[in-house]
């Protein structure tokens, strides 16, 4: 299974990671992006797309409005590829994921990676100990 991990914002997060037990858990992409517009994850190519949701209290500063806009947009590139159902994560869910292997870069896609990584667990893709081992090596 190919799971895209998302963090969005004014900076979006992204990476893409394979559970799959007989070719190997691993990192297929990470990168950062400002343009979410230019997403280079073909969204069909993976089997799920999980985005960290918005937290839905606080102040409405800049930083919520860009991942308000950044979650619009992945849901219509989503929609528009033919993938209707977008999984969340909430940010207390990806925090338990603690590391991010050295290869993937930027905070941002650090986040996106501990996303996709939350989801694997929740649901069971993968277990505690396949996931150190992916934080860690990659």
């Amino acid at each position: 299974m190919k799971i895209l991990g998302i963090d969005p914002g004014g900076t979006t997060g992204v990476c893409c990671i394979q559970v799959d037990d007989m070719q190997g858990h691993r990192i297929l992409e990470s990168y950062e992006i400002s343009n979410i517009w230019k997403v280079k994850t073909g969204f069909s190519q993976c089997d799920v797309i999980v985005v960290e949701s918005l937290v839905p209290h606080g102040k409405l500063t800049q930083g919520k409005i860009d991942q308000i806009k950044a979650i619009a947009i992945v849901e219509s590139q989503a929609r528009f590829r033919g993938q209707n159902v977008i999984k969340w994560i909430t940010p207390e869910e990806r925090g338990r994921v603690k590391k991010a292997p050295s290869k993937v870069v930027g905070t941002h896609a650090k986040d996106a990676f501990r996303v996709a990584l939350a989801y694997a667990l929740k649901e069971g893709l993968i277990t505690q100990d396949e996931a150190v081992t992916l934080s860690t090596e990659g």
